[in-house]
């Protein structure tokens, strides 16, 4: 049988997953926002050529995947008005503002940094936030998250027409989230990227050159303790 495009897995892949697509959201799915990951072979192989951008999307692996996740949240930055909200419990949230952000390639001037209490806290924070439809992404750090909250963000990231990430967590919330990543370190400074799971389209493994870090920017974000109502 002669190869065609339509005999390509990849090609055959994407077509179904816009038919999907198109069955659960009609209209609306067809003007889903897509995140550019800034690497193109990453983007090439994700379904829609790009990251879901008003989904959950979860990453885990240390350092490598936090510099990987602010990649994505400054892109979601130039494409969307508002700042990133940035929640964790107290104590890890209070490392992540200023120089340290700025590190990272993130504009300190459009982060809001959130310390809750607990992970309840955090996971409030990143579902208000997006609820409030005054940011461009939320990324959090809960120590979990169980298949309730995750559904709960998912469905407010439709909603809001942003993406939402969760750092490090475990339980049930990768298997809700549109695409599940690991980063490690690889040699000579680069990354090795695991796609673990992605919704309609498959894992694959690159090894990419690591984002290089900024010079510290001398405007530092809010950091903000908080406290729900009761």
């Amino acid at each position: 049988m002669p190869h065609t495009a339509a005999s390509d897995p990849d090609v055959l892949a994407t077509l179904k997953a816009r038919v999907r697509a198109l069955e659960r959201g009609g209209a609306q799915a067809r003007s889903a926002p897509v995140l550019p990951t800034g690497y193109r072979v990453l983007d090439d192989h994700l379904p829609g050529g790009g990251l879901d951008g008003a989904a959950l999307h979860a990453l885990h692996g240390g350092a490598p995947a936090l510099a990987f996740l602010a990649g994505l949240v400054t892109r979601a930055l130039d494409q969307h008005a508002g700042p990133v909200l940035w929640a964790a419990p107290e104590g890890r949230a209070r490392g992540l503002y200023g120089p340290g952000l700025a590190r990272l390639g993130l504009p300190t001037e459009r982060a809001l940094v959130v310390a809750g209490r607990d992970n309840t806290d955090v996971l409030w924070a990143l579902e208000e936030g997006l609820n409030s439809g005054a940011v461009a992404a939320v990324a959090g750090e809960p120590k979990s998250a169980d298949r309730v909250a995750a559904r709960r963000l998912q469905l407010a990231a439709e909603k809001a027409g942003r993406p939402a990430f969760l750092l490090g967590t475990d339980g049930d919330a990768p298997a809700t989230a549109r695409t599940r990543w690991r980063v490690e370190a690889a040699p000579e400074g680069a990354w090795r990227v695991h796609l673990e799971r992605c919704r309609d389209g498959r894992p694959a493994t690159w090894t990419l050159e690591a984002a290089r870090e900024q010079a510290p920017a001398p405007v530092a974000s809010a950091d903000v303790p908080l406290r729900r109502a009761g």
